[in-house]
């Protein structure tokens, strides 16, 4: 029993050091564009924009480590990735808790808890 509890701590530690948060990159557009080397605007809503814009890819990011939340950090991420596609700005599309549900290593049954996730657009503005 206490060999099992060990080797499920030790993944869950390697799960932490290793685990980071990921962009999903989803391009909706073939042009090549540099890098911006402005600052990326971050919207909240479709409303917020005043400017005509195209949209050039969908990106995702969530967090299975921190279960706390997070976002400012899966933002930073977004915005990172945004800008080393050439885009203008985000738009968060939606964001929220998925369920995550994992086999009680202890045997008790299962365990439920929930991870935040970011759904976004990347953007440039039109000319």
């Amino acid at each position: 029993m206490a060999k099992t509890a060990f080797f499920y701590l030790l993944i869950a530690c390697f799960c932490l050091v290793d685990c980071k948060p990921q962009v999903m990159v989803k391009q909706v557009d073939d042009t090549s564009r540099q890098s911006a080397a402005c600052d990326i605007d971050v919207y909240n809503s479709l409303e917020e924009i005043k400017r005509q814009y195209t949209r050039i890819a969908e990106l995702q990011t969530e967090d299975k480590r921190d279960f706390r939340g997070g976002e400012k950090k899966m933002i930073d991420l977004l915005i990172t990735e945004a800008s080393k596609l050439g885009a203008d700005a985000i738009i968060v599309l939606e964001k929220g808790n998925k369920k995550l549900i994992m086999r009680d290593p202890m045997g008790g049954g299962n365990i439920t808890t929930f991870y935040p996730f970011i759904n976004a657009a990347a953007i440039v503005y039109q000319q």
